[in-house]
């Protein structure tokens, strides 16, 4: 009766987190809507509601997950508390990049205006980090669980140079498309280049305070590289370095350590996995940067995906952590205790990975219904593009969730290619004449393909992980 009952509450919050997700997508193309949707999204006590309902949802999970006790309570509202500070970045940015637009006028990069160049770096870079930095996770990875500080920082220190070296290649891949599809000059396009080499030195910089959770050197970092927008937004190359020289500040006596070199296969193999991931949740804003040639409503496309990256890093900082713990009990469990006993720890692994989906696509669903009511009243033209961004974003995040549970168990392979048949899709999307709106909505349906297909092969591969983390590894010994 329990399982049925888990069933049943799973079912339902996976209906409520469609209908919220489908209604943002299809009710602005509804004909009713110019006369009656514009006209209820615009009344503010139906935004005021939709607020309220918003609060109301999210402090509902927080206090069934919590179990209503001091401990859980106090867990959830740590964990609230690191993903605000985790969110600092679009937290700080956001508040800047305002003011320090309208200082940008009249400035150029090689023929290219400032403003529309910064655009560039800043959708190609999510997409291009998330491979760039995977290699050097791995290169600090058995350092990281050894609790040894002193040997991690020389570890991460030793690492940096050859993985700055070795991402150069796909930096330069990166701004090709510049050249071909918007003919930018090549002083523009080396000063890209040069960009976002700094760019990926700040980020990588940033590896060791998310492994060690610091979130002091996570907020000091990205306040310094605010500020440095603020105060000096026509000087392009100061913010990531401002930013770096904070991270490198506590590491300075290590500067001096030999460096090391991985090996260049495995880099390639890392930063190709980590570019199909990163495809799935960034690779939609490129494509349809190079198709309108940046003219597109950037304010509606950044808010319109807002819900997305805050779920995205929800599961990261508020889901993972049980995950993790609940994999190592699995792993404890399977050294200490008979086979007649790992019942309930690999139901219980199951259970909190399956958790970990089901909350963070809730949290994203919530938001993109909350989203697109707001933004549909202050820009109603954008109703129809609002609600195929929004989402198509949470189709996404929540993609991008189940290929990263897809990897853990060791299906590279698998993950590689729902990210490819995400790209393909954004391919025919935006090379198409379609308009905007139409194109998101070609993307939502061929990701709704990909996400059926990946929550399927989730379920096939965690129903029994004691199997796909432990003994299948085992075997190929």
């Amino acid at each position: 009766m329990r399982s049925s009952g888990i069933q049943i509450r799973h079912v339902a919050g996976a209906v409520l987190a469609l209908s919220l997700v489908g209604a943002a997508a299809a009710l602005p193309w509804s004909s009713a809507r110019p006369a009656l949707l514009d006209a209820i999204v615009r009344n503010s006590t139906v935004q005021y509601t939709a607020v309220g309902i918003a609060v109301f949802m999210v402090a509902a999970l927080v206090l069934r997950r919590s179990r209503l006790s001091r401990s859980g309570l106090g867990l959830a509202g740590g964990r609230g508390a690191s993903l605000l500070l985790h969110l600092w970045p679009v937290v700080t940015l956001t508040a800047v990049y305002p003011t320090a637009a309208g200082r940008m006028a009249g400035y150029d990069v090689g023929g290219i205006p400032l403003t529309e160049f910064l655009l560039a770096v800043a959708l190609v870079l999510p997409w291009l980090l998330q491979g760039v930095c995977m290699p050097l996770y791995r290169a600090i990875g058995d350092l990281s669980h050894d609790g040894n500080l002193p040997a991690l920082r020389r570890g991460f220190v030793a690492a940096i140079p050859g993985t700055i070296v070795q991402a150069i290649p796909a930096v330069i891949i990166s701004a090709v498309p510049l050249a071909f599809l918007l003919h930018w000059s090549p002083e523009a396009i080396l000063t890209f280049i040069g960009l976002l080499l700094l760019d990926v030195l700040f980020a990588q910089s940033l590896v060791l305070a998310n492994v060690t959770r610091s979130r002091s050197d996570w907020v000091i970092g990205w306040s310094a590289y605010a500020v440095a927008v603020l105060i000096a937004p026509t000087w392009w190359w100061l913010p990531p370095l401002v930013g770096l020289v904070t991270q490198v500040i506590p590491l300075w006596r290590y500067l001096k350590v030999r460096p090391t070199w991985l090996n260049n296969r495995t880099v390639s193999g890392d930063i190709l996995q980590g570019l199909l991931l990163g495809a799935v949740m960034w690779g939609d804003k490129v494509f349809y940067f190079y198709a309108t040639g940046g003219d597109f409503p950037v304010v509606t496309l950044f808010l319109a995906s807002l819900p997305a990256v805050i779920a995205y890093n929800f599961y990261f900082i508020c889901r993972t952590p049980e995950f993790d713990a609940s994999v190592k009990n699995l792993h404890s469990a399977m050294s200490s205790e008979p086979m007649n006993r790992l019942g309930s720890h690999s139901k219980a692994v199951y259970s909190t990975a399956a958790r970990s989906i089901q909350d963070s696509a809730f949290v994203g669903a919530i938001l993109v219904g909350l989203t697109a009511i707001l933004l549909w009243s202050t820009t109603p033209r954008y109703a129809a593009l609002i609600g195929g961004i929004t989402a198509a974003c949470w189709l996404c995040t929540v993609i991008s969730i189940a290929c990263y549970k897809l990897e853990y168990v060791g299906e590279r392979r698998t993950s590689r290619a729902i990210g490819a048949f995400h790209l393909l899709v954004c391919a025919i999307a935006f090379a198409s004449s379609l308009p905007d709106a139409t194109a998101y909505l070609v993307l939502v349906a061929g990701d709704t393909f990909a996400l059926v297909v990946a929550l399927v092969l989730f379920r096939r591969a965690w129903r029994t992980p004691e199997h796909t983390l432990f003994w299948r590894r085992a075997l190929t010994w």
